[in-house]
């Protein structure tokens, strides 16, 4: 696999992390300066239906739209990388035969002109790191579509009041449930919970839904126990895929 990957996967393990210790997110830091360094991330062809700045104000337009958030950009790392097709079918043939040959039965086209991942993060020698705060923002965008396919983000600052008050998995459906009428990410009110996974260690509950009318329209989506916010979710066949690979971690 290679350096790219990696860094994903990095990515996707402090996301999971939850930020509970910031001695993780420092050491998982530190692996993701090593490999922006090696890598340098350059895209590896040029954007042939978007610009550069058209997808980041795509991206800037979605946190504020889903989670209302402002991104300060002034104190973070901001990087796009392209992944190709290649990369994502290697990727998924990682998986267990039975899940990889399912997906490539749903759905006909899997991200056939790859996907953009655009990032900002809190850079190691920041202020705001030395204080103890850390920040990721993460967008993956359809290199065909621009369509927003996974949006997440991940906020910690050591010296706000922690709590161990943690909501229940049926207050856990419920924000979901208003997350998801409230966005309108299906075209009906309707919709079928398909799967849920509590990740107790990381204080996280993941739900599959999906359409009633069109199965392969599907969600999934991340609730934070402790601050009660919907913190990532992802639509479509990356829906699909981020749940199987979710899965397989069980």
């Amino acid at each position: 696999m290679n350096q790219k990957i990696m860094l994903l996967l990095l990515i996707s393990m402090i996301l999971l992390a939850g930020c509970e210790n910031f001695s993780e997110i420092k050491k998982d830091q530190l692996m993701i300066d090593q490999i922006e360094k090696e890598e340098k991330l350059t895209l590896k062809k040029p954007l042939e239906k978007f610009t550069e700045e058209e997808l980041k104000e795509k991206t800037l337009k979605a946190f504020k739209k889903y989670y209302n958030l402002e991104i300060n950009e002034e104190d973070l790392i901001y990087t796009m990388n392209y992944v190709t097709f290649d990369e994502v079918k290697e990727s998924l043939e990682e998986m267990e035969i039975e899940k990889y040959l399912q997906i490539k039965m749903d759905y006909k086209d899997i991200l056939k002109k790859g996907f953009y991942v655009l990032y900002w993060h809190t850079s190691r020698k920041s202020e705001t790191f030395k204080k103890r705060k850390y920040f990721m923002y993460i967008t993956r965008v359809d290199g065909e579509t621009g369509e927003i396919l996974n949006i997440s983000y991940n906020e910690y600052d050591s010296k706000k009041e922690k709590t161990n008050e943690n909501i229940t998995l049926e207050e856990a459906k419920q924000i979901v449930g208003d997350f998801i009428r409230k966005n309108k990410i299906f075209k009906t009110d309707k919709m079928k919970l398909v799967k849920e996974l509590n990740k107790k260690n990381v204080w996280m509950y993941y739900f599959l839904y999906e359409d009633p009318k069109e199965a392969t329209n599907k969600v999934f989506i991340r609730v934070n126990t402790n601050t009660k916010r919907v913190e990532e979710f992802s639509r479509g066949v990356v829906a699909s895929i981020d749940y199987m690979k979710m899965e397989l971690e069980e």
